[in-house]
């Protein structure tokens, strides 16, 4: 069984469903390949079969289709060594998701000795491309201050973009940090917003912060942050401070 990571969410599976669906809706430099399809359609045996000799020839989209294999447990026992070997090499290429997953693996000390400043240098090659899982656990690593130094205003604007970028579940980070005054102002209205967004894709306890934030605040204040959250999920989740 995985360790629990370091997230509170799992950025190795929601970066997975990332790369499965670029891989589905792009024409990937071996598309129609056995590998490519077997993975694709869920046939792990062939994959396991096909998808190494692509992956020793320098294939970085094979070896990191190898390393989710290893990582997933997906016809093979779980093996986190081998999923963090092909992933270094898909990473070392420049594959964002191989860089995102085997950050993941750094920080957990999964298949490596645990490392924050390992995680961290992976995490931000695949940040600076925009990849928002990169974004969020560079941010978390910010917030923490595991890997980098401490620093929440980063955190806060990594937030902000993983969550422009799709990982809307990063909103979970921005209600807390809002409503605790990091990185700013303490501002129950943006926290409410946020915290009303990652009901969709955060912490289970995400809609009890909501409601138990929205007791404390007047009348005007909890009109404002509703319509900012209604403004938000209608702008699917860009620009969402920018009407406060």
């Amino acid at each position: 069984m995985m360790k629990k990571s370091i997230f509170c969410r799992s950025i190795l599976y929601l970066a997975a469903l990332v790369f499965l669906s670029a891989i589905s809706s792009t024409k990937p430099a071996f598309a129609g390949d056995a590998c490519f399809d077997a993975f694709r359609r869920d046939n792990y045996a062939t994959a396991l079969r096909v998808c190494p000799s692509l992956a020793k020839q320098g294939n970085a989209t094979a070896q990191t289709v190898l390393g989710l294999l290893y990582a997933e447990a997906k016809g093979v026992p779980q093996d986190f060594k081998m999923a963090a070997r092909w992933y270094r090499m898909a990473a070392e290429q420049g594959e964002v998701d191989a860089q995102v997953f085997l950050a993941q693996l750094y920080a957990d000390g999964l298949g490596v000795a645990q490392n924050f400043s390992e995680a961290a240098k992976w995490f931000g090659l695949a940040a600076a491309t925009g990849d928002p899982f990169a974004q969020y656990g560079l941010g978390l690593m910010s917030y923490k201050g595991e890997g980098v130094p401490q620093d929440d205003k980063k955190a806060l604007q990594l937030f902000r973009l993983a969550v422009e970028g799709g990982d809307i579940g990063a909103s979970y980070m921005l209600a807390t940090m809002y409503s605790n005054g990091r990185g700013g102002r303490q501002d129950n209205v943006l926290a409410y917003m946020w915290f009303d967004v990652s009901i969709l894709d955060g912490p289970s306890d995400a809609k009890e912060k909501r409601d138990r934030l929205a007791r404390k605040m007047s009348p005007a204040d909890l009109a404002k942050a509703r319509d900012l959250a209604r403004s938000c999920h209608d702008n699917f989740y860009e620009n969402c401070e920018e009407r406060r």
